[in-house]
């Protein structure tokens, strides 16, 4: 039986032109409503790309100030939360947005550190971490449809809900291979919903 998936894109909103636009496009024909996790310094040189995926009708979420690199267990808990408060304030003060949900990046909770430092009664955001059911690998080495399409159908399988989130990433290659992607999962069966957290992942 095909499942209800859940469109959502990391890093960003840079690159525009190669990517982030037509993306944007590529989502418009699908009609339905995509997640922008975005890092904040893009966001702070770029607030205008930011704005457009407002305007074309997506939500934005908080994907740290610049990825936590090299990796997130070399940040200290104040270090992290300023990573996740300057995206959160950049993006409220230069597009006007208050965001509500957040992801870690490269998916790494550091055993639970994170959601204990930023989701909960008084800390920046109430909702739980925006985790997800397949991954198209695109910052992974994957850059080919076929290549993208392989590791979700893998990661699909695997999973038992009828509705889940696929995670993509603004990047040129993604955008030049997303329309095949997405098309391969509608034979499959499947169809894109609005993205949201009131769904929970039913597994």
């Amino acid at each position: 039986m095909g499942k209800k998936l859940q469109l959502t894109f990391d890093d960003g909103p840079l690159p525009r032109n190669d990517a982030l636009v037509p993306i944007l496009n590529e989502v418009k024909g699908r009609k339905v409503v995509a997640g922008f996790f975005v890092l904040g310094q893009e966001v702070d040189q770029r607030p205008d790309a930011a704005k457009e995926i407002i305007k074309a009708g997506h939500v934005l979420g908080n994907h740290s100030w610049d990825h936590l690199e090299p990796k997130t267990s070399d940040y200290t808990d104040d270090e992290i939360v300023k990573e996740f408060q300057d995206c959160h304030d950049t993006v409220a003060n230069k597009v006007g947005v208050t965001m509500m949900h957040w992801r870690a990046p490269r998916l790494d909770l550091d055993g639970g550190r994170l959601p204990r430092l930023l989701s909960g009664s008084g800390k920046l955001y109430s909702l739980s971490h925006c985790d997800i059911a397949a991954d198209s690998k695109d910052s992974q080495g994957k850059t080919t449809a076929a290549g993208m399409l392989d590791a979700i159908r893998a990661d699909l399988a695997k999973f038992g809900g009828t509705q889940g989130r696929l995670l993509f990433h603004v990047k040129k290659e993604t955008a030049a291979a997303l329309k095949d992607v997405l098309d391969g999962l509608v034979k499959d069966g499947h169809t894109f919903v609005d993205f949201g957290q009131a769904a929970i992942l039913i597994a």
